[in-house]
């Protein structure tokens, strides 16, 4: 009982000292963090990794609330980073369209600085951030016994380096992590049970990969931060494991689709298709122009519920677009061909824009 309340006692004191004076925790150095890799700005924490961190060693209920609160911390400290961050860009942005409007510059060597300078800045802003993630991670760390570490802490470790695979939208091109889809699915448990064994296969797969991703990362980010022309390709590159994940990724959901009922590969189908193409194509129900229709007052009853069987009709054609993009991208991804996703997507928007002109 000692021990316990001494392990508490420990996680409090920090959490405190930690919030008032940012110092930095005895295990700080050795922490991995994940800011560094994926840019998650102030976002360092959330509610998700306090329950990973529960799950994995096992914390009371005061040693939870306390840890709580050196993760809010945290996030406050990297949101103060982030805003001069932010007040940074705007000046440099500001200075070019100056330097073009009023010095008559060249807009594209103008624009070339000025993103050379975002990213520099960006990775900057980046390593500050995972500094402050490497302070919390050591304090968290610090309040913990020897057999928390040992046990639980790595378990931890691995949950947060997903943390990479669901940066920037689709994933960077890595596809999107299957938990992620699963997670937010109301599944039965047949279902449930049936995915375990897939998700506990991905996870032995992609962590080697995340790990080979961060080190290509690391090196990466050394030659943007010293070169001075900043060429977005280099994010790219094969060592940095987008491809080999972005397969990975497909024949995992590929897996899970089979293991499930008809019912859950609706659901998950639906749900990895709104993942992979929210950023072009949302569904004719919920278009701005459909939703003010159903406003209008002079329509009659019946014929709002006209309007809403076609509305249900579009959404249905506008799935099986959005599906036939999503098993032709599957397909190229794994015969190893790069897509490129504006053109992509300017296709699909076509695409949907002519239903809904047929409609």
């Amino acid at each position: 009982m000692r021990t316990q309340c001494a392990r508490v006692a420990r996680l409090a004191t920090v959490a405190v000292a930690w919030c008032l004076l940012g110092a930095a925790g005895p295990n700080a150095a050795g922490q991995v963090a994940i800011a560094e890799y994926a840019g998650i700005g102030h976002a360092l924490f959330g509610v998700q990794d306090l329950d990973a961190l529960d799950k994995a060693v096992k914390l009371t209920p005061a040693e939870r609330e306390a840890a709580e609160s050196l993760m809010r911390g945290a996030m406050a400290r990297a949101r103060s980073i982030q805003g001069k961050f932010y007040r940074r860009c705007g000046e440099e942005s500001e200075a070019m369209q100056e330097l073009v409007e009023k010095n008559g510059a060249d807009y594209a060597e103008a624009y070339k600085n000025y993103t050379s300078s975002y990213a520099k800045n960006s990775l900057q802003i980046n390593r500050e951030i995972a500094a402050v993630e490497r302070d919390a991670l050591g304090d968290l760390m610090a309040a913990l016994d020897r057999e928390q570490i040992e046990k639980g802490w790595p378990a931890f470790e691995r949950y947060r380096r997903r943390i990479i695979l669901d940066q920037y939208g689709y994933g960077a091109g890595m596809g999107t992590n299957p938990h992620a889809l699963v997670g937010p699915l109301k599944l039965d448990a047949a279902d449930t049970e049936a995915i375990v064994p897939i998700l506990a296969h991905y996870e032995d797969e992609v962590d080697p990969l995340l790990i080979l991703r961060m080190k290509g990362l690391e090196r990466v980010s050394k030659e943007v931060a010293e070169n001075g022309d900043y060429d977005p390709t280099v994010w790219a590159r094969p060592e940095l494991a987008r491809a080999r994940i972005h397969r990975l990724n497909i024949r995992t959901s590929e897996a899970i689709e089979r293991a499930l009922s008809e019912e859950g590969r609706r659901l998950f189908l639906r749900q990895r298709v709104g993942a992979e193409l929210q950023w072009y194509l949302n569904p004719p129900s919920i278009d701005d122009s459909v939703k003010q229709m159903f406003l209008l007052t002079f329509l009659t009853p019946e014929q709002k519920e006209r309007m809403r069987a076609l509305a249900t009709r579009a959404d249905a054609s506008a799935f099986e677009i959005a599906f036939g993009e999503m098993r032709a991208n599957d397909k190229a991804a794994m015969r190893g061909e790069e897509s490129d996703p504006k053109t992509d997507a300017e296709e699909l928007a076509k695409k949907v824009a002519d239903l809904q002109r047929k409609g």
